[in-house]
């Protein structure tokens, strides 16, 4: 009965060591062959091969909001952002549970054990007892102690996961600026001065150098030019995300803000449940498609678009929404709200 307690105890020791380990993340990153990956501490994490792609190891105890790219031969460092979503990791908290009240309940029924053994040091139900609650607590220990230690990582204790794909930021190009040494001054306008002469008849008669300048005008804040402006607004309606052409979700009460750039570009964010579908804004160009109709495409992405009707009315399609590595298409129908 002894050399059987000694070696459940040395197996809990042995179980023990093993669950220090850590876990990790593999992602793949997309680029230009021969690019290198850095984290933000200079540690190469791989290099980007000829199929432009290349998979890294991110342990979950450590955080990166953004890794760096280096060309080959370059000495220029490019950041591009890290993408993720929220994951609750549910399934592990789950097991953390049962694994403790497995490991209770065995130290528990230790108590029962060691009194009967206390009371008789031959009893073979005591040895049969403690038997079996280190068994319990050996399983529960095996169990919880993993899911433990990964719920005291930083991914899990924050709650999110990278996404599988991941590509660097390949169009950002870097140029230095020249001081070519012109100096730009602000002056003043020449004041011009009508002069009049006096006719036979005693009128006032302008110059012909008065007479080619137009007459006052009222200048307008309204710019029939500004598309930015034109398409500005919130539009509120109902969309839908497919899969392959298959309905996944439906929305209800989704909605989109178009925030006016420049007089040809906007930024377009969309909500669903009063939540951002996407991590950031996405940019649009504007351009006016017929008589008071306007097209908007995605910088980076043509495919997705966003027409908007004289009366105010949206269609949204952006066929390449990335999703757990999946891509998904979201379809939109709204209007604009007063």
């Amino acid at each position: 009965m002894k050399h059987l307690i000694f070696k459940l105890f040395l197996l809990a020791g042995t179980t023990f060591t093993m669950f220090s380990c850590t876990t990790s993340q593999t992602m793949t990153i997309e680029g230009q062959p021969g690019t290198e990956i850095l984290t933000p501490g200079l540690k190469n994490l791989g290099t980007i091969g000829n199929n432009r792609k290349v998979n890294i190891k991110i342990p979950s105890d450590d955080y990166y909001a953004f890794l760096l790219a280096r060309s080959n031969g370059s000495k220029e460092l490019v950041p591009f952002a890290l993408d993720y979503r929220n994951k609750k990791y549910s399934g592990t908290k789950t097991q953390h549970a049962v694994g403790i009240g497995l490991a209770v309940a065995g130290l528990t029924g230790l108590i029962p054990g060691f009194a009967m053994i206390a009371a008789d040091s031959e009893s073979e139900v005591g040895g049969y007892i403690i038997a079996g609650s280190f068994g319990t607590a050996g399983i529960g220990c095996a169990i919880g102690m993993p899911a433990y230690f990964r719920l005291q990582q930083t991914q899990y204790q924050y709650q999110y996961k990278y996404l599988s794909h991941q590509s660097t930021n390949e169009d950002f190009t870097f140029t230095r600026p020249v001081d070519n040494g012109f100096v730009r001054t602000v002056g003043h306008e020449l004041q011009h001065h009508e002069t009049h002469v006096e006719n036979s008849e005693g009128i006032a008669a302008a110059t012909s150098a008065a007479i080619r300048r137009r007459g006052k005008t009222s200048a307008a804040t309204r710019n029939l030019r500004d598309y930015g402006q034109q398409v500005s607004g919130t539009f509120i309606g109902t969309g839908k995300l497919l899969l392959a052409g298959e309905e996944v979700e439906s929305y209800a009460d989704i909605k989109v803000v178009i925030k006016r750039v420049d007089k040809n570009n906007v930024l377009v964010e969309v909500y669903e449940s009063g939540e951002p579908f996407f991590n950031a804004a996405d940019k649009y160009s504007v351009k006016q498609n017929g008589k008071k109709k306007y097209m908007l495409s995605l910088k980076g992405i043509p495919s997705a678009t966003i027409s908007i009707s004289n009366q105010k009315n949206m269609v949204y399609l952006h066929p390449k929404v990335n999703i757990d590595g999946e891509i998904y298409t979201l379809s939109i129908t709204a209007s604009m709200q007063e």
